[in-house]
């Protein structure tokens, strides 16, 4: 009878710890969220797709993006470190896309390719749940460049749609478990940008898009996996939905060597220093470079 009243005990103990673990971690990944949304810098790097070629162009363009995070719970420093954290949840990983795109007379179409890696961990206390994903894929985009009279020529609207088809490889470990999965995440984008000329070598590039993200159900060693909550889904939350719906922000391109360098990333990481909140390290940056090519 002791026996039994002992383990009852110990599974509820164990419930316990499950719980506040997965309510922590769900926290900390919505603060990330809710950071990206709102709390970063207006200055960003347009996403790869909204390099619109010129008219009668070939544009052929790459984008780095680097991410590097460290979320702390409410009231903390996150620059302290994680061992000196209660719980914390860090977040790294790269990304890059080649990207090409053509254009006639105020249409076009662009294509482009992605290949990334990422980790995670979750660490509250003595426990610690680890996490890595590798990414690659497509995407297609298509493009409507027009000018408007009552402004200038140098003042470009670009409106596109499109989206991307990623094939994901991740897995989830701890000291005692390891598991891997596979999934596909389709996204459909779209948006607007206008490129400003206001130099010979210099372009200010307003920019919003609007995407969505679809997840397959993740499949392990062949098989559907139907997740009731746990790391798995954690990650895959941060992965791939603490992007914002809703994105915007004012790029700069400079023109150095015939290459355009857009650099509101950079901008974006400066600003951040002051605009990020304590409980949120957050180094992470992006840098696109674009060729421009007179078609025939």
């Amino acid at each position: 009878m002791i026996a039994i009243v002992t383990l009852m005990l110990l599974l509820a103990a164990g419930a316990t710890d499950d719980a506040y673990a997965d309510t922590g971690r769900d926290e900390l990944t919505q603060a990330y969220a809710d950071q990206l949304s709102k709390g970063r810098s207006i200055f960003a790097t347009t996403p790869i797709y909204h390099i619109v070629p010129e008219e009668n162009n070939i544009t052929f363009a790459t984008a780095l993006n680097y991410t590097d995070a460290l979320i702390g719970p409410k009231g903390s420093n996150a620059a302290d470190g994680a061992d000196k954290l209660q719980s914390s949840l860090s977040y790294k990983g790269w990304s890059g896309s080649p990207y090409v795109g053509f254009s006639g007379s105020h249409f076009g179409l662009g294509f482009t390719a992605l290949n990334g890696y990422a980790t995670a961990e979750y660490r509250i206390g003595s426990m610690s749940d680890k996490s890595a994903v590798r990414f690659s894929g497509v995407g297609f985009f298509g493009y409507y460049s027009t000018t408007a009279s009552m402004l200038p020529k140098e003042v470009v609207f670009s409106f596109f749609a499109g989206g991307n088809s990623i094939s994901a490889q991740q897995e989830e470990y701890d000291n005692s478990f390891s598991a891997k999965y596979r999934y596909r995440v389709t996204s459909y984008t779209g948006g607007l940008n206008i490129g400003i000329h206001l130099a010979k070598r210099f372009t200010w590039i307003p920019w919003i898009d609007y995407s969505t993200n679809r997840i397959s159900t993740p499949e392990v060693d062949g098989n559907s996996y139907f997740s009731a909550g746990g790391s798995l889904d954690d990650s895959i939350n941060l992965y791939w939905r603490t992007t914002p719906t809703k994105r915007w922000g004012i790029d700069f391109a400079v023109e150095l060597a015939g290459f355009d360098i857009h650099f509101g990333g950079i901008l974006g990481a400066i600003g951040n220093i002051t605009n990020v909140t304590r409980r949120i390290d957050d180094n992470s940056n992006q840098l696109s470079v674009s060729l421009n090519m007179k078609g025939s």
